[in-house]
This record gives structure tokens, C-alpha cells and sequence, in this order.
């Protein structure tokens, strides 16, 4: 290759690569000039809503004082008033009512309609307990009778059973003689024995 091939091949490089920064500059120019036109819109936006926000016009209503100052000049009055009339000593009184001066149906009502049903609720309770003890008492009464008498009646019944004629009437006839008997095996009764 000769001189002259080697200057051209670097003068088509060179206008290859010129080419190229020129392109490349063409492609900057116009990408700026977008964001120019891109931030002049942006200022015309803003231009426009500072232009709305300029002239929005709030309008407070006049605040209504009168009545907040009637409020004021009467609480005066009153402290006013209690200072002429100067403090009086607090009386306190003990009474005992049997009748209550005011809301006479309400007293009324809670003493007819609770204090009544509570006392009703506890003397049936008091009823209740005293018929519990009773009625314990004469189980246990009962269960003493049957342990201390139950081994001599079932020792009755035995020889009963197990006896001749001649001995069962000789003991029917003691055991008519003790159920007649006062204070005998069956308790007495009004009439029930005479019969």
C-alpha cells in the first residue's frame, strides 16, 4: 500500500467519524430543543394556574359576636348579683321522712316495687329454712328409731314367722296390748285407737 491509500483510508475514517459526531449532535440538538419546548409548556401551565389561584377569592363571613357578648354580660350580671346579695352560711339539716317532700311516685315505686319484694323473698327463704330443719330433724329421728328398734322388729318378725299357732297368738294378743297401751309402739292418735 502506498502513501497516498494510507492518507485516503484516514480521510474516509475521518469523514466516517465526523459524520458520526455530526449525527450525534443533530440527535442532542433536537433532544434539547424538545426540553425547551417541554419546559416553556410547563411555564405556561404554571403561569396560568397561579393566574386560577390569583383570583379565587374566599370571603369569610363577619363573625357574629352578639351573642358570645350577651353570654359574657350575663355571667357578669350573675357574679354581680351574688356579690350584692353577699354569701349566705350553708345550713345543713338532719331529718328523718317517713314521706319524701318531692318525687313522691318514684320513693314509691322503688319501696313498693324492690323493698317489698325483697323482704317477701326473704321470709320465704326464712320459711324455707325452718321447714328444711324440720323436715332434717325428723329424718333423723326417724333413722334413730329405725337403728335402735329396726334389729328387735326384725327379730319379731323372725321368730314369727318361725313359731307355731299357740306362740303367734300369744304374740298378736302382746302386740294388740302394746299398740293399746298409752305411750306404747304406735304414737297416740285422736280417736284412731278407739275405733
Amino acid at each position: 500500500m502506498s502513501t497516498k491509500d494510507q492518507e485516503q483510508t484516514k480521510i474516509d475514517n475521518l469523514e466516517l467519524l465526523l459524520s458520526q459526531v455530526i449525527e450525534q449532535q443533530e440527535m442532542i440538538s433536537g433532544a434539547l430543543a424538545n426540553v425547551a419546548d417541554k419546559v416553556g409548556q410547563l411555564h405556561q401551565e404554571i403561569a396560568t394556574f397561579k393566574n386560577r389561584v390569583e383570583g379565587i377569592k374566599v370571603e369569610m363571613p363577619p363573625v357574629d359576636l352578639a351573642p358570645v357578648k350577651a353570654e359574657v354580660n350575663r355571667g357578669i350580671y350573675k357574679v354581680i348579683h351574688a356579690i350584692i346579695q353577699k354569701p349566705q352560711a350553708v345550713v345543713r339539716k338532719f331529718e328523718i321522712l317517713l314521706f319524701p317532700p318531692q318525687d313522691a311516685k318514684l320513693f314509691y315505686k322503688i319501696v313498693f316495687g324492690r323493698w317489698l319484694m325483697w323482704l317477701a323473698i326473704v321470709v320465704g327463704v326464712m320459711y324455707l329454712y325452718q321447714y328444711v330443719v324440720h323436715w332434717q330433724n325428723s329424718q333423723t329421728t326417724l333413722e334413730i328409731l329405725r337403728l335402735e328398734k329396726g334389729p328387735i322388729i326384725k327379730g319379731w318378725h323372725n321368730l314369727y314367722n318361725s313359731s307355731g299357732k299357740n306362740l303367734r297368738q300369744k304374740m298378736d294378743s302382746i302386740l294388740l296390748s302394746a299398740i293399746k297401751k298409752p305411750g306404747g309402739i304406735l304414737p297416740e292418735t285422736s280417736n284412731s285407737t278407739d275405733r
